[in-house]
């Protein structure tokens, strides 16, 4: 039986498996991360002929709201370089209620973008508006006296004195 450590913070999220997922933490940030298997790497590394390590990688992120997005049509919103030893990424200051898809790219030699692995499209939720709790104002009551407040029970209720909620009582004197 293998003894489980509690505090131990090694961790793999390793799945074997080229992807890159893209997942909401606020209405202004996205939070990505990716793995690259290794026939991935070996594809790109022969297509580029060059080692994995002497890639530029870069995120793209792409705003396809409104858009049937073919990979090339979409605005371009943000290009961040990042390192070979990274595989997770928070992508700030994006526009609430808006569709967006993220690219781990490299470049080519004439510095055009391509694509390593796409993401799926997610789309960020809108701003809150006003504070959590909702906000209650009362009204002050107009002044009134007692007499006012509550009318007398035969008024409120007419029938109370022929039916008590489960039988009605006929008056004394009236024959039916």
């Amino acid at each position: 039986m293998v003894k489980l450590d509690l505090y131990d913070d090694r961790w793999s999220r390793c799945s074997g498996r080229s992807r890159l997922v893209a997942m909401v933490k606020d209405p202004s940030t996205l939070f990505v991360y990716w793995e690259v298997d290794e026939l991935s790497r070996r594809l790109v590394t022969d297509h580029f002929q060059c080692e994995w390590e002497t890639l530029p990688l870069f995120l793209c992120v792409y705003d396809v709201t409104h858009r049937w997005f073919n990979g090339y049509n979409a605005p371009l919103v943000a290009k961040h370089r990042v390192s070979h030893d990274a595989d997770n990424w928070y992508l700030h200051q994006l526009t609430p209620q808006h569709n967006y898809v993220v690219h781990l790219s490299t470049t080519t030699f004439h510095d055009q973008l391509f694509c390593i692995l796409p993401s799926d499209a997610v789309k960020l939720p809108p701003n809150k508006i006003g504070p959590l709790e909702p906000q209650v104002q009362f009204v002050t009551p107009l002044p009134c006296t007692r007499a006012d407040a509550v009318p007398e029970l035969e008024e409120r209720y007419p029938y109370a004195a022929v039916f008590d909620g489960y039988h009605v009582h006929s008056p004394e004197g009236i024959n039916e």
